[in-house]
């Protein structure tokens, strides 16, 4: 964390997305390296994202929901930033990524009330690369993704 500066704080309730992003570097990196990155060089309160998934499918949990951290400009308020360590322009996520990311986006849309829809790629949203070419052609992950998601989602309303 940045020794002065300090996200902006927000409601849940104002959280529409989840946004979907890649580190554009191996998923071996530890989140803290990208957090360190992140307030030493871009000059940020911290580490950009809620979530950061690594190659092995872990799940760090960066941000507390209710900070609204910088990761997808003018949407930072209303939306979960997960980032899912690699670059995906020409592959996808590994298995255990897919499946983590599966899983925390299910949980999230169940804790937030929201939509499938509500999981997009940041070049959805803005103009970026991430999370790769892969995200919405080639290999489609979103689909796979959202498919994913969706049975768990299932899943989970049954047992309500």
């Amino acid at each position: 964390r940045h020794p002065t500066k300090r996200y902006e704080r927000r409601s849940l309730e104002n959280i529409r997305h989840l946004v979907i992003s890649h580190s554009a570097i191996p998923g071996t990196v530890h989140p803290a390296a990208i957090a360190r990155f992140h307030v030493e060089r871009v000059q940020w309160p911290g580490i950009g994202y809620h979530f950061y998934i690594d190659s092995q499918g872990r799940i760090y949990k960066t941000n507390e929901l209710s900070v609204a951290p910088f990761h997808v400009g003018p949407w930072d308020r209303v939306s979960i930033g997960i980032c899912v360590g690699g670059n995906f322009e020409d592959q996808i996520p590994t298995s255990p990524q897919i499946k983590s990311t599966a899983w925390l986006a299910a949980w999230l849309l169940h804790e937030l009330g929201l939509p499938l829809d509500a999981i997009v790629g940041k070049n959805e949203l803005v103009l970026a690369d991430s999370p790769g070419h892969q995200w919405l052609s080639g290999q489609n992950w979103k689909r796979i993704l959202t498919e994913r998601v969706s049975a768990l989602s299932l899943a989970w309303e049954q047992n309500d």
